[in-house]
């Protein structure tokens, strides 16, 4: 990530007007800074939820369903146990599923002539 953000900041430097450096500049890393809060905010909601929905739907009618209180404790049986840890699986998987959509759409820009 750190060298996406570098690359980017060195390509702005380099295709900027010098008469609008510091509007670029400033405006370059207000964005990145909150995409970047934005962006961590609006996936940990959805995983959360998604992480519920999908515990809801398949430990429906399990005998330790109500157990379980938002950490997954050791006492409890192992058929519930890896129920929820498959669930996890889903995590990595919508985090790709994302960036794989973010990427799309960087590849889809066009530049933009304003000067």
């Amino acid at each position: 990530m750190g060298m996406v953000l570098s690359s980017q900041f060195a390509a702005l430097a380099a295709a900027r007007p010098e008469q609008n450096a510091a509007t670029s500049v400033t405006t370059y890393y207000f964005a990145q800074q909150l995409g970047l809060m934005t962006g961590i905010t609006t996936v940990k909601a959805l995983l959360i939820k998604e992480m519920r929905r999908g515990l809801d739907v398949t430990l429906r009618g399990q005998p330790g369903r109500a157990g379980i209180k938002g950490l997954l404790p050791p006492a409890l049986a192992e058929p519930v146990r890896l129920v929820i840890q498959k669930c996890y699986y889903v995590s990595p998987a919508t985090s790709l599923v994302f960036l794989l959509l973010a990427f799309f759409i960087v590849l889809k820009q066009r530049e933009i002539k304003t000067f």
